[in-house]
């Protein structure tokens, strides 16, 4: 939205106060110029107020308490510069400008201060990237959440990262993993003295250094205390990058 376009809108928002200062229906003002802030409804936070900010048109609302978006057809704009249109948020999306990402500040109030230490931002091959909120790579934390198994489940590929133990188990538990894509990682951990397994899906096989399951095969442990973590490489292969204690490849 440009700046002619920003006026205009504005303008269209005003016509109890064009005819306040007296001009009819149908006519023009070459300017306008205000000493003080211009408010639109009530001086509270239901109305909207337009300031100057260091040389910037400020949207805020009508008790100044904080800033406002400007709106148009149920779409939010965040201007970058005079005419760029940075970012819109429409339908509960945030949808961003190739080259523009996110920064969040140490301060709540970004014009009062602090520094933006984090961001994510979209690099030129269209890869999503963690930022120390500047131009250089940042650091992203995440929980591996483990869940008790007592029975049989198929795993869904939203369980990705996530580790599963037999605690609680008086048998075996055989866990079916999602069709294999690459970039999928699962874990287990034998917590009772009773066989747990992956079994991978058909088609897929698990391997463990040289030894390769049968296409649909499973890798099993009944030892307490080993762990596994075993990632997808392609479409068909899960292979184990991490294990303790002792573990038996359907072969």
């Amino acid at each position: 939205m440009a700046n002619s376009e920003t006026v205009a809108a504005i303008m269209a928002f005003t016509p109890a106060l064009i005819r306040a200062l007296g001009v009819a229906s149908g006519g023009s003002v070459s300017s306008l110029t205000f000493t003080d802030a211009l408010i639109l409804g009530a001086a509270t936070t239901s109305g909207v107020r337009l300031d100057l900010e260091s040389g910037n048109l400020a949207v805020r609302e009508g008790d100044d308490s904080g800033y406002g978006p400007i709106v148009k057809a149920g779409q939010y704009y965040c201007m970058s510069g005079a005419t760029t249109l940075a970012a819109m948020v429409q339908s509960a999306q945030v949808v961003l400008g190739a080259a523009v990402g996110l920064r969040w500040y140490s301060d709540s109030d970004i014009l009062a201060g602090g520094s933006n230490d984090t961001g994510l931002k979209r690099s030129s091959a269209g890869v999503v990237q963690v930022t120390d909120g500047s131009s250089g790579m940042g650091s992203l934390r995440a929980l591996r959440t483990a869940t008790a198994r007592t029975g049989d489940a198929t795993l869904a590929a939203t369980g990705s990262l996530s580790f599963q133990t037999n605690e609680g188990a008086s048998g075996a538990v055989n866990l079916t993993l999602p069709t294999a894509v690459a970039g999928y990682s699962m874990g287990l951990i034998v917590q009772a003295n009773q066989y747990i397994r992956f079994t991978a899906a058909t088609g897929d096989t698990i391997r463990d250094g040289s030894t390769v399951s049968a296409a649909a095969g499973y890798i099993r442990s009944t030892t307490v205390g080993s762990t596994l973590i075993i990632q997808s490489i392609n479409a068909t292969e899960w292979i184990v990058v991490s294990k303790t204690g002792t573990w038996t490849v359907d072969s």
